[in-house]
This record gives C-alpha cells, sequence and structure tokens, in this order.
C-alpha cells in the first residue's frame, strides 16, 4: 500500500513538472522567485497544552515562481524550500518541557489564481490551490529550566518517525504592481492546511501562515 501511495504523489510530481515546463514554451507565460516568512504550527488533536502555551516556530520559505495566465486568470506552479514545525510539542503522554520541531521540506504547489481587482497598476487577486511536501529532515530543539538556568539542547530528528509525504490545501491573497511592461512586484499572503499528520502515529496536521515577496517576469 505504502509503495502505491509514493507512487501516485510521483505521479502527482510528475505530472505538475511536465505542466510547468510546458508553459515555458508558450507565450503570456512569466517566471520568477518569490522569498518569505512562515509562521508554522501543527494541530495536535484533542492533545491538552498548557495554558497560554506557544505552539508555532518561525520558518522561511524560498522558490521560485512559473506561471501561465489566461486573461484574468492563472495558474502558477512554484517549487519550493520551506522550514516548518511546530512548538510545544507534546510527547503524547505528559509534557517535558517545551520542545520545537524545525522540519526542512521540498514543496510543489499548484494555485489557481483570479485577477479580480485592476487598478492602474495594482492587481489584486484571491488564489487556492494544492500542494504536495516531502520531508528532507529536521532537528528538535528542548527547553527546561527557567530564567538564567534555562538551557536548550538540540538532536536531529529520526526521519522514520516522519510521513515523508504531506499535502496541504492553501489560499490566501495576492496584490501585484506593475513596475513596467515585463515585471511585476508580488506581495502575497497565504493559509495552509496539511491533510496528512507530520508524524506518522499521531495527530499533528501542518498549519501555516505565510507572508512573502516576489518578482515576476514575462518571457
Amino acid at each position: 500500500m505504502r509503495k502505491l501511495n509514493d507512487m501516485n504523489h510521483l505521479k502527482y510530481l510528475l505530472s505538475v513538472l511536465l505542466f510547468g515546463f510546458a508553459t515555458l514554451a508558450q507565450s503570456q507565460t512569466y517566471i520568477g522567485f518569490q522569498t518569505g516568512y512562515t509562521k508554522a504550527s501543527e494541530d495536535y488533536g484533542d492533545v491538552q497544552l498548557p495554558e497560554g502555551a506557544t505552539t508555532h516556530i518561525h520558518g522561511v520559505l524560498v522558490g521560485m515562481i512559473v506561471r501561465r495566465e489566461f486573461g484574468r486568470v492563472y495558474i502558477d506552479i512554484e517549487p519550493q524550500y520551506r522550514k516548518r514545525g511546530a512548538a510545544c510539542i507534546p510527547n503524547w503522554t505528559v509534557f517535558t518541557g517545551n520542545e520545537e520541531f524545525y522540519l526542512n521540506y521540498f514543496e510543489l504547489p499548484m494555485t489557481l489564481g483570479f485577477k479580480a481587482v485592476k487598478i492602474n497598476k495594482v492587481e489584486i487577486a484571491p488564489r487556492l490551490g494544492f500542494s504536495v511536501a516531502y520531508y528532507l529532515n529536521g532537528n528538535s530543539i528542548t527547553y527546561s529550566g527557567v530564567g538564567d538556568s534555562r538551557v536548550s539542547e538540540s538532536r536531529p530528528l529520526d526521519k522514520a518517525n516522519f510521513n515523508s509525504m504531506d499535502h496541504t490545501f492553501h489560499f490566501g491573497i495576492q496584490t501585484g504592481y506593475l513596475l513596467n511592461d515585463k515585471t511585476t512586484l508580488l506581495g502575497t499572503i497565504n493559509h495552509s492546511r496539511g491533510l496528512v499528520n507530520t508524524v506518522k502515529i499521531v495527530t499533528s496536521k501542518h498549519r501555516s501562515i505565510d507572508l512573502s515577496l516576489g518578482m515576476l517576469y514575462q518571457l
């Protein structure tokens, strides 16, 4: 069953990549880059967290954009590196301290956008999409003690405990500013919701809010 799921994931990745390469050969094609900040956490289900617990970590995303436009509608393919994770990780029995996961992923989103508002050089587009993320590696930082005696310990995470693939649903708003006939400056706010548990045997679905800046150039 796992081999079948992995094959389905690979078929999705290949189909998205082939679509992206095909668009490069057509007119009204754009290519660009983006980088940004992500506030990442995980949904732990019914686990009771300490009052006032901080459950998010601060991550980053860096990647490229391949866009194909059809009038006001566009499709983006955005291969990217993403650092995500969560804080106040429960060990699923008791809390032994404030533990944080920092997880590295290669992610391949496909996004549908519609330029609903166009005012002079400004374009505003709601966006909706789906992505597949592949887990690369990660590390855990555990904090213990308080005040001057507070210490931290970092250790690598066992990859075998994590699902290798995640499916993510995302939506948001993107604003574009036309610098000239060929170049567009982008600002995007995005919310992502993972559909697969990050840790294999417990409820741990990815959640994030992303803020990014990018640039698009018409080929």
